[in-house]
């Protein structure tokens, strides 16, 4: 039987054969070996974001449902050409009924430029569009397919949703777009609407790089007297952690300038936590009495340097996947004067390329644990937690995942391949609210404990 040391060097050695650019190891001093942190260099797939709100239609029967996706240049495969460099990609949105049965379908090709090869890998940049759909009363599911044309490869992403008429004699209130800007706009854009340009924040993420959530909705069927005589409604905006308690509380009172009323704002969140938040909008009619309010969740993901200063032992707990338990404990205990520079003494000694302006495994390491943040949270945990987002920060995108959200025999469960290091892993959702925990294999193998 192998020593854990041989397994190890064993696992090197079959990455080497299969040719992955780059393995980082590390052999923690605790009497369990933690999983190795593993930088493949490239993406199994293609990643992007995608995101909806519903609004009220032409026709009362209907509702108009506006679909948003963003992809960061990082994640595109680019040729070089005479002007620079250019990424081109195809996008298929799919709309089915609850008989499964398509009911509309939309393709198109998108292409992106620079000049620079910097700008290739820049994950701060990316391109952001919506289309948008007219749908009858019922339950669908969208399926949104990427393909880059220069890799070929291909990832999709599934959102089930509901559509209810805004009825014409009650209150109603469309869902919440959050926004990553919105300004006074008139021109013909499919970003404006209602004197306004709203440009969607996608993946809900706020922080790294923006400490205001922008907002904007809808407000429908207010009360309007026969003298046309408007009257006033209240707002009332609350954000609440994951767990509960509330960061942030906001009341106006506004002139009704009709029947119905496009609202935005800007709320500023420096002052919150990092992780999972869900923002409530309550809107009372001042004539009437009707109340009727909307919920919408994000994410706040502030950046190292933030929490250098504000939550430090966030930042260090975040380390658990890559860091021995030395490190962490002498970053715990370092005093505020030294945090940066041991910070920056850790990052550097795990630099492959050192010299260059870009330390690649650190950038990877924090991609990995916003895609977690981004895709594996639940109200009530970070994404970086749990059992997925582990998995995934240790050892990056599985090669293939097989997915099985609605067996009749067993809990809804997905199965991760991993074929260049032979692995595999089983997630079940036990109680069926999307908190997926790693069955297989289990957490104290050999190479796989880790705190939790």
């Amino acid at each position: 039987m192998f020593d854990i040391g041989m397994k190890r060097l064993f696992q090197f050695v079959v990455f080497l054969l299969v040719g992955a650019p780059l393995i980082l190891m590390y052999f923690p001093a605790g009497a369990k070996s933690q999983a190795e942190f593993v930088d493949t260099g490239t993406l199994a797939e293609p990643i992007f974001y995608l995101d909806y709100a519903r609004f009220r239609a032409t026709d009362p029967a209907q509702t108009y449902i506006e679909i948003y996706y963003k992809i960061e240049y990082d994640n595109l495969q680019f040729l070089q050409t005479d002007q620079g460099y250019q990424a081109t990609f195809d996008i298929t949105a799919i709309i089915y009924n609850d008989q499964g049965r398509q009911v509309e379908v939309k393709e198109w090709r998108e292409s992106v430029s620079v000049e620079t090869y910097d700008e290739t890998n820049d994950d701060l940049l990316f391109k952001s569009d919506q289309i948008s759909f007219v749908l009858d009363h019922g339950e669908y599911k969208l399926v949104v397919q990427l393909v880059d044309n220069e890799s070929k490869k291909m990832s999709s992403q599934e959102q089930v949703f509901k559509v209810t008429p805004f009825q014409e004699e009650e209150l109603a209130i469309s869902d919440i777009e959050f926004a990553s800007f919105i300004s006074p706009d008139t021109s013909e854009s499919r970003f404006v609407k209602n004197g306004r340009k709203v440009v969607p924040n996608v993946s809900r993420i706020y922080g790294v790089d923006n400490q205001d959530v922008y907002l904007y909705y809808e407000i429908y069927h207010m009360h309007v007297d026969d003298d046309l005589k408007t009257g006033t409604f209240d707002v009332l905006y609350q954000i609440r952690s994951s767990m509960g308690k509330l960061g942030l509380s906001y009341e106006t009172t506004i002139d009704k300038p009709g029947e119905s009323s496009a609202q935005s704002l800007k709320l500023n969140l420096s002052k919150l936590k990092q992780g999972p938040h869900e923002l409530k909008i309550k809107v009372k009619d001042n004539d009437t009495g009707e109340e009727v309010e909307v919920r919408g969740e994000f994410t706040i993901q502030w950046s190292d340097f933030y929490l250098v200063e504000h939550d430090f032992d966030l930042l260090v707990d975040q380390l658990r996947y890559i860091a021995r338990e030395d490190q962490i404990r002498e970053l715990k205990n370092a005093p505020e004067e030294k945090r940066t520079e041991l910070l920056n003494t850790f990052w550097e000694d795990k630099d492959p390329t050192p010299g260059t302006p870009q330390n690649e495994l650190k950038k990877e390491y924090y991609r990995r644990i916003r895609y977690a943040n981004e895709n594996f949270s639940t109200f009530g945990q970070n994404g970086w937690k749990s059992d997925m987002g582990a998995i995934y920060i240790i050892y990056g995108p599985p090669s293939e995942v097989e997915r099985h959200p609605y067996e009749f025999t067993s809990k809804p469960y997905e199965i991760w391949w991993y074929y260049a290091i032979n692995r595999r892993f089983l997630f079940v959702d036990e109680n069926g609210f999307g908190d997926y925990r790693l069955h297989y294999p289990d957490w104290y193998d050999d190479g796989l404990y880790r705190s939790r």
